[in-house]
C-alpha cells in the first residue's frame, strides 16, 4: 500500500483547525497531520522564518517537479491563509480529500514518495487539468388528467299515500204491500193470474287504475371547457467562479475596508470585543454581496450563516449577523 502526502490550502487558520480535529476524528494521528498559517508555531521563530521552514519542506516534498510546484502554497501563506499537509496511504486518502473539501479546501494535491512518484512520472507529463460538471435543469411543463370531483345521479321509488274523495251509487229494492179491493175485469173469471218479478240491486264500488306518466327528466350533461393557467417552477443550474488565490481581504476597495472599520466603531467597539473579530464577517458578506447582485440580504440569509458558521464554528451569529449584512449590502450598492 502506497503512501501519499495530501496537500491543500484553507481559508485561515480556523478553518485549518477544525480539518485537523475532523482528521483527528478519522484515526489520522496527529503526528501526520501538518498544518501552517500565518502564525509561527515556535516562539523563536517569525513567521517568515516558519513560512519559509515550511515551504522548505513542500519543495522536499514536491522534488523533481516543476520549480513553480510550490508557488500556489507561498502565495497562500503570504495572503494570511492556511496550508494543510496530511500523510495518509491510498485506503485512506480519498476520506482525507472529503474532509478537505467539506472544509473549503483548495488545490488539493496529493503527492508520493519520490520512489513511486519516479514510477507514474511519464503519466503525469503533459498539462494536468481538472473539471468541474456544470449541471443545469431543464424545467418540462405537461399535463395531466386528474379526478377532482363528480355526481352520483340514481333513481329510486318511493311510496305516496293519495287520497280522494269518490261519490258512490247504492241501489235497494223496497217491498211494500198496500191493500186493495177492486174486480178483476180485464181477464176470465175462471183464470187466476200467476206473475214473477225479478228487480236486482246494484251499488258502486271504487276501482283504483294506474297509469304511468313521465312528468319530468332529470337531463346529466358534462361541458368541457379549456383555461390557460401560468405554471411557475425553479430550475437550478451549477454556476462556476473563478475566485484568484489570495483574494480575500486584497480583493476587497480599501474604501470598504476603511467603511467596515468606521462600522464597527460605530456599532461594536462600545459592547467589547476587537475589530478582527468582526473582519471575517464583514469581507466574507462583501464577497457573498459580490456575488449575489440583484438577491436581498435576508433572502439568503440561512445560506450565509449555515457556510459561514461551517468555516468559522466558534462565531456567534447573533454577533456578528449586522457585521455581514453591512458587507453585503455595501457590495450590493445598498449602503
Amino acid at each position: 500500500m502506497n503512501s501519499k502526502t495530501v496537500v491543500a490550502i484553507l481559508e485561515d487558520s480556523m478553518a485549518a483547525q477544525n480539518v485537523a480535529r475532523d482528521l483527528a476524528n478519522l484515526g489520522v494521528p496527529q503526528q501526520d497531520i501538518h498544518i501552517s498559517d500565518r502564525l509561527p508555531q515556535s516562539p523563536a521563530k517569525t513567521p517568515e522564518e516558519h513560512r519559509r521552514g515550511f515551504v522548505a519542506w513542500l519543495e522536499q516534498l514536491f522534488s523533481g517537479e516543476s520549480p513553480d510546484s510550490t508557488t500556489d502554497y507561498q502565495a497562500a501563506l503570504k495572503s494570511g491563509k492556511a496550508v494543510v499537509a496530511v500523510d495518509t496511504d491510498d485506503a485512506h486518502e480519498d476520506d482525507v480529500i472529503d474532509v478537505l473539501e467539506n472544509h473549503g479546501a483548495t488545490h488539493v494535491h496529493d503527492e508520493e514518495p519520490s520512489s513511486a512518484k519516479q514510477q507514474d512520472i511519464k503519466q503525469q507529463e503533459g498539462t494536468s487539468t481538472q473539471s468541474i460538471p456544470v449541471i443545469e435543469e431543464q424545467v418540462s411543463i405537461g399535463k395531466k388528467t386528474v379526478v377532482r370531483g363528480g355526481v352520483r345521479v340514481y333513481s329510486h321509488v318511493v311510496e305516496q299515500p293519495v287520497e280522494q274523495q269518490v261519490h258512490l251509487r247504492d241501489e235497494k229494492v223496497r217491498i211494500e204491500r198496500r191493500p186493495a179491493n177492486r174486480p178483476i175485469s180485464e181477464l176470465p173469471q175462471e183464470q187466476v193470474p200467476e206473475k214473477t218479478i225479478e228487480i236486482i240491486e246494484t251499488t258502486e264500488e271504487p276501482v283504483v287504475t294506474k297509469q304511468r306518466r313521465v312528468v319530468e327528466e332529470v337531463v346529466i350533461t358534462k361541458e368541457s371547457t379549456e383555461r390557460t393557467e401560468p405554471v411557475r417552477e425553479t430550475a437550478r443550474r451549477t454556476e462556476v467562479k473563478v475566485e484568484p488565490l489570495g483574494a480575500s481581504s486584497s480583493s476587497i476597495p480599501s474604501e470598504c475596508q476603511t467603511d467596515f472599520q468606521n462600522n464597527y466603531r460605530e456599532q461594536y467597539a462600545s459592547a467589547g470585543g476587537v475589530f478582527s473579530d468582526y473582519l471575517p464577517a464583514y469581507e466574507y458578506g462583501y464577497r457573498m454581496g459580490t456575488d449575489n447582485r440583484g438577491k436581498d440580504f435576508p433572502a439568503i440569509e440561512e445560506r450565509l450563516r449555515t457556510d459561514y458558521l461551517k468555516n468559522h464554528p466558534q462565531s456567534v451569529w447573533d454577533k456578528v449577523r449586522g457585521a455581514m449584512r453591512y458587507g453585503y449590502e455595501r457590495a450590493t450598492g445598498k449602503r
